[in-house]
């Protein structure tokens, strides 16, 4: 659990460096000013990018979706919940925002899909308005254990792979120990061997003789005449 978490929060504070050292291009405008940021992403050359979008910043930070539009010359799309009044400038990459208030202070994300093969494109715009409050760079909070939830998912499927292992252990022995063990041998064959008289082969120890017989009373031997 602990290298899970030291390569959760490297994850992040890398995010945190890649974005802070990203060039952030600060625009200024009035209350009630019609305003357009530009897409300050670079493209490169010979990529036919597929996609434009636009996202605003927020807590966690996480992106809220603005607008989009498949390039070259695609419909514009809004995402849901997003204000229908911004747009795309026409023919170029830029967003449009109608009549600026405290609220649409913040950073906007200028985002190229690139195709297979090509890396995405981003680029980062700042609008502050004059007379609003700055707002502070949002700083994600990197909880410092993942939710005990989680823990026991892990602890359980620990448990089950550790029993599989064990059970299928064992079954191997079995079947090893089965297959090097030696088979019993009969010392007396299964049947006896009928060419030997019976004496011979100790199957009868025991005769009555005929000398020693005696006939109950009023017995008769039959014979034949």
């Amino acid at each position: 659990m602990d290298s899970t978490n030291t390569i959760f929060t490297l994850t992040i504070l890398y995010f945190i460096a890649f974005v802070a050292a990203a060039e952030v291009l600060t625009i200024q405008a009035d209350k009630d000013e019609n305003v357009t940021l530009p897409c300050t992403t670079v493209k490169k050359e010979n990529v036919s990018y597929w996609a434009l979008r636009w996202y605003k910043e927020s807590v966690d930070p996480r992106l809220t979706g603005l607008v989009s539009r498949a390039l070259p010359n695609g419909t514009m799309r809004w995402y849901v919940g997003a204000d229908t009044r911004i747009s795309l400038q026409k023919d170029t990459l830029n967003l449009q925002l109608p009549t600026v208030t405290c609220s649409d202070q913040g950073v906007y994300q200028c985002y190229l899909a690139a195709p297979v093969g090509e890396q995405n494109r981003e680029g980062r715009v700042r609008l502050t308005v004059t007379g609003c409050p700055r707002e502070e760079e949002k700083v994600p909070v990197v909880p410092k254990s993942p939710p005990k939830s989680s823990d026991l998912l892990v602890l359980l499927a620990a448990l089950l792979l550790i029993l599989l292992s064990g059970s299928a252990l064992t079954l191997f022995c079995l079947k090893k120990n089965q297959r090097h063990k030696p088979k019993k041998t009969m010392d007396l064959p299964l049947y006896p061997d009928l060419s030997a008289p019976l004496e011979k082969q100790g199957l009868f120890t025991n005769f009555i003789s005929s000398k020693n017989f005696i006939s109950p009373k009023n017995s008769r031997i039959c014979t034949n005449v």
